[in-house]
C-alpha cells in the first residue's frame, strides 16, 4: 500500500508530465485552420505595411497658371486656402460663377451603394403604423374607416404594442369584429323528440337553459307548443311587455283567491298519462292595479377593461351602462369598478344616484381603454363580500368575455370561491358578447348566485342589450324568496335557490306531482321588502287549474340539468351527478356538455 504522501507526489509528478507534453506538442496541433472560411469570401484582399513616407500632395496639376481650377475634376474645386478671409470684404464682394460646374457635375456621377427606386413587392406587404391619438384631444366627430393591412412576415411586432386587424383580400365591410360563435355555446340543449323515447313527457323544442328573458311568457297564448323565434332581442322582448301580458291573462283566467295586494298566482299542470309523473309550473306575476312602489337597489357594475374585450365592445358596453345609469333613482346605489391585472374603481364607497353621481360616472366611461391582463378572480372577491343594505337587492352585473389571463384561472375554482365568499347576499348577473365567451364561467356564476346570464351574438347590439338587460332589474319587489310546499310536492322543486322577485322578471318555480293521488296543490312564499315581511300562501285543485304543454316538462328538464352541473362545478365529477345527468339527458333528449 501506498502512502498518502507517496500518492500526492505521482499525482503531482503526472500532472506536470502531461502539461509538458502539451505544450512541447502546442506547435504541432492546429486548433482552427486560418483558411477554413476562405471558400466564402467572395472578395479578398492582401494588405502590406512599408515604411515609405507618404508622398507629398501636388498641387500644381489642378491648377492653371493664373491660379484657376483647371477644368475636368470635381477635386479641383475644393481647395486648401490657409489665408484669412476678410468677412467684411466678402459680403461686398460679388459671386464668382464656377466655370462649367454642370458639366463637370454630370460628367462624374457617383454611383448609389442603394437603388432607391420603389419597390412594389415590398410596399404591398409592409406594415402600418398605428398612431395612438389620446382621447382628450380626439375629434369625437369624424368617423374613419377601418384600413386593411397585409400580414408580414418580416415584421415583429413590439412587445408594448397591440396587434392590428389584418385581411388578404376580403374588404372592409367583411370584416367580423369576431369569430362566429362554434356550436350552441350552451351547456344544455333540447334535442328533436323521437317516438320511442322512454317519456312521453320528454322535451321535442329546443330552448335556452334560463326560460330566456320572460321565463316562457313567449309562448302562444292558446297553450300550445309553439314558440317565437329565438332569435328575438331583449330589447324587442322588453317592449312587447311579456309579464304585463301574462298578468292580465292570470287575472282573467284564474279562480284562485290572492291573499297578497300585489302579486297573481298562476299555476300550470302537464301530465302525460295517470302512469307517468306529473309536471307543474308556478309562475308569480305582478298586478298590474297593484300600487308597487320599487325598492332601493345596491348596483355594483364591473366592467371586464382588459385587452381580451376588443376595444370597440368595451366602448359598446361602457355607452349601454352609461345609458342606464339614467333610469336609476335617487335612492338607489351604484359603484362602477374597472378590472384587469389590477382594479380601478369609480368611488370607494358605493354613491347615491345624484345626477351630479350619475354625470360623473358617465365621464369614467367615455375614456375607456381595453389593456393589460384579465384577472377576473381579484375583481370579483371584494366585491362578494360586500353586503348591501339590509333585505334591499344587492345586485353585481359582470361585463366580461369570462376568459381570465392572469391570477386564478380554473372557472370550476373561480365560481366556487366566489359563490362561497358571496353567500347569496349578492345576485350576480353576468353579461358577454360575441363569440369568443367562456359560457360555462358566466352561466353557472350567474345561476348559483341567484343571477342569469346572457350574451350578445354580435357585439354591434352590445350597447342596447346591456341597456335593456339592466332594465330587467330596474324595479325590484321582493328579495330573499323561500317556499314551502305541501305533501304534492313528489320530486325537486327547481330552482333551489329562488331568486329575487322583479317587476320585469316573474319568479317560475317547476315541479312534479303523482296525477292518480295528489288533488290539492298548497304553497306558501315569503320574502322581504325593506323592513316588511310579505307572506303568500295559496291553495289550488290540481283537476281546476290551466292545462299546459310538454314545455312544461322542457321548463323542469332544463332547470334539474342546470341544478345537475351547479352540483357537479361544486363537488366535482362524483358518479351519482354524471349518472343522474345522464339518464335526464337520455329521457328528456336533452343534450348536455357532460354528454360523450
Amino acid at each position: 500500500m501506498l502512502s498518502r504522501r507517496a500518492i500526492f507526489a505521482l499525482s503531482v509528478a503526472v500532472t506536470v508530465a502531461t502539461y509538458a507534453m502539451l505544450l512541447w506538442l502546442a506547435p504541432y496541433i492546429t486548433l482552427i485552420e486560418a483558411d477554413r472560411l476562405s471558400s466564402r469570401i467572395t472578395t479578398q484582399f492582401r494588405v502590406a505595411f512599408l515604411d515609405a513616407p507618404p508622398p507629398s500632395r501636388d498641387t500644381a496639376s489642378d491648377t492653371a497658371g493664373d491660379g484657376m481650377p483647371v477644368p475636368g475634376a470635381i477635386t479641383s474645386l475644393f481647395g486648401e486656402a490657409t489665408e484669412t478671409i476678410n468677412i467684411a470684404d466678402s459680403l461686398t464682394t460679388p459671386p464668382l460663377e464656377t466655370p462649367h460646374l454642370a458639366e463637370r457635375l454630370a460628367a462624374e456621377t457617383p454611383e448609389r451603394a442603394h437603388d432607391l427606386a420603389r419597390e412594389p413587392e415590398r410596399a404591398r406587404i409592409v406594415d402600418t403604423r398605428v398612431i395612438e391619438i389620446a382621447a382628450a384631444d380626439a375629434r369625437r366627430d369624424i368617423n374613419v374607416p377601418r384600413r386593411i393591412v397585409r400580414p408580414s412576415p418580416e415584421y415583429t411586432l413590439p412587445l408594448d404594442a397591440l396587434p392590428t386587424l389584418r385581411s388578404r383580400d376580403p374588404g372592409p365591410q367583411d370584416i367580423a369584429l369576431e369569430p362566429a360563435r362554434i356550436g350552441a355555446g350552451l351547456l344544455a340543449q333540447a334535442l328533436p323528440m323521437q317516438d320511442d323515447a322512454p317519456d312521453a313527457g320528454a322535451i321535442s323544442e329546443e330552448r335556452p337553459p334560463f326560460e330566456d328573458f320572460d321565463s316562457g311568457a313567449e309562448r302562444a297564448d292558446d297553450g300550445d307548443e309553439t314558440t317565437t323565434p329565438a332569435a328575438v332581442t331583449i330589447e324587442q322582448t322588453v317592449m312587447r311587455a311579456p309579464v304585463e301580458r301574462e298578468t292580465g291573462k292570470a287575472r282573467a283566467e284564474s279562480a284562485y283567491t290572492f291573499l297578497d295586494d300585489m302579486v297573481d298566482i298562476r299555476l300550470e299542470t302537464y301530465a302525460p298519462s295517470s302512469a307517468q309523473p306529473g309536471y307543474f309550473r308556478l309562475r308569480i306575476l305582478p298586478r298590474d292595479d297593484a300600487a308597487i312602489t320599487p325598492l332601493p337597489r345596491d348596483v355594483v357594475f364591473i366592467l371586464d377593461a382588459s385587452r381580451s374585450m376588443q376595444q370597440r365592445k368595451l366602448e359598446l358596453v361602457g355607452r349601454g351602462i352609461a345609458d342606464a345609469l339614467e333610469e336609476f333613482r335617487p335612492d338607489d346605489r351604484f359603484n362602477i369598478m374597472l378590472f384587469r391585472d389590477t382594479v380601478t374603481m369609480f368611488q370607494s364607497e358605493p354613491v347615491y344616484a345624484t345626477p351630479e353621481n350619475i354625470a360623473a360616472a358617465q365621464a369614467f366611461l367615455s375614456d375607456l381603454e381595453a389593456r393589460g391582463q384579465t384577472d377576473v378572480y381579484s375583481a370579483l372577491t371584494p366585491v362578494a363580500q360586500m353586503t348591501p343594505r339590509p333585505n334591499l337587492p344587492g345586485i353585481v352585473l359582470v361585463a366580461s368575455d369570462g376568459v381570465p389571463t392572469t391570477g386564478l384561472r380554473d372557472s370550476r375554482a373561480i365560481i366556487n370561491a366566489i359563490t362561497a365568499d358571496n353567500a347569496l347576499r349578492n345576485s350576480i348577473f353576468a353579461y358577454g358578447a360575441g363569440g369568443m365567451v367562456d359560457r360555462y364561467l358566466l352561466d353557472l356564476l350567474a345561476y348559483r348566485n341567484k343571477g342569469e346570464a346572457f350574451v350578445s351574438s354580435n357585439i354591434q347590439d352590445a350597447r342596447s342589450d346591456i341597456a335593456a338587460f339592466i332594465g330587467r332589474l330596474e324595479h325590484p319587489i321582493l328579495v330573499n324568496l323561500k317556499a314551502e310546499y305541501g305533501r304534492v310536492v313528489r320530486e325537486e322543486v327547481f330552482p333551489d335557490v329562488i331568486p329575487d322577485f322583479y317587476r320585469e322578471k316573474p319568479v317560475v318555480l317547476y315541479g312534479r306531482f303523482n296525477p292518480g293521488g295528489d288533488e290539492t296543490f298548497v304553497a306558501r312564499i315569503t320574502g322581504r321588502a325593506g323592513a316588511v315581511d310579505k307572506e303568500l300562501v295559496f291553495r289550488a285543485a290540481l283537476s281546476e287549474a290551466e292545462r299546459g304543454g310538454v314545455d312544461i316538462a322542457q321548463g323542469w328538464a332544463f332547470e334539474k340539468a342546470y341544478h345537475l352541473i351547479g352540483e357537479i362545478s361544486r363537488r366535482g365529477e362524483q358518479p351519482e351527478l354524471l349518472d343522474a345527468l345522464r339518464r335526464l339527458s337520455r329521457d328528456y333528449r336533452i343534450r348536455t356538455i357532460y354528454d360523450e
